[in-house]
């Protein structure tokens, strides 16, 4: 099978759980660090599919490297090579389709929050998902694009994940593991002008019962991945 391309916009957002899942399952990857100026590939003819990261950055800053992306992900669309999307990835592919990307009515969400299923199609893309916390780090979110099905949503943001035929695109992150999780947890500085906020944890909440709560993201992620994997191109 041809490699999956996994995109990168910062740091300390790698593939995460999602790396951990294409080497158990023998899947090739390749990672393109755009905001290191590393050169993107002009088609994504070459690749299974394409899975695009979260990021610091908003979609609507326009920067050069994830316009590039979107240029990739739309190509993708045209030939039916599936894409994920990981909350900024969830919105580049959102906003791919048709969909617009604004502030989260919710404002600011940035912890641990449960999802609320939308069924069946939920089930089918991440099992039992009802109720179960995930990690959130966001102040923007999307509108559903015209077509697509509405999988989850929380308290504080109503459009969570949805699919587009065998694309799927998420506002949280599912790829969280506990080496991600402790590194952001850390990242005060980054967290301190959401505080005081309905949907936004201190530090030490977001430390609170953290291997539980990433074991329990993980087993989402991996019915997640392994549905939206079906749809690789070989």
């Amino acid at each position: 099978m041809k490699p999956v391309a996994i995109f990168q916009h910062y740091p300390g957002e790698g593939p995460g759980y999602f790396a951990e899942f294409a080497e158990r399952v023998h899947l090739k990857t390749r990672l393109f660090q755009g905001y290191e100026g590393q050169a993107l590939p002009e088609s994504c003819r070459d690749y299974a599919g394409l899975v695009v990261m979260g990021g610091p950055m908003s979609v609507r800053d326009r920067l050069p490297f994830v316009e590039a992306e979107k240029r990739l992900i739309a190509e993708a669309v045209k030939l039916e090579i599936p894409v994920i999307g990981h909350c900024l990835g969830g919105q580049l592919l959102a906003e791919v389709l048709g969909g617009e990307i604004t502030d989260n009515p919710g404002g600011s969400e940035i912890g641990w929050h449960p999802l609320s299923s939308h069924e069946p199609a939920g089930a089918h893309w991440f099992g039992a998902a009802d109720g179960v916390e995930v990690f959130h780090w966001h102040s923007e979110n999307f509108t559903l694009p015209s077509g697509a099905q509405l999988l989850m949503s929380s308290a504080h943001c109503p459009h969570q994940a949805f699919s587009h035929g065998i694309h799927l695109g998420m506002q949280f992150h599912i790829e969280m593991t506990s080496h991600m999780l402790e590194h952001w947890s850390e990242c005060e500085d980054e967290l301190t002008p959401h505080l005081g906020k309905p949907g936004v944890q201190e530090a030490l909440e977001l430390k609170g019962n953290a291997t539980q709560r990433v074991l329990a993201s993980n087993r989402l992620a991996e019915h997640a991945y392994r549905v939206w994997a079906q749809g690789l191109k070989a």
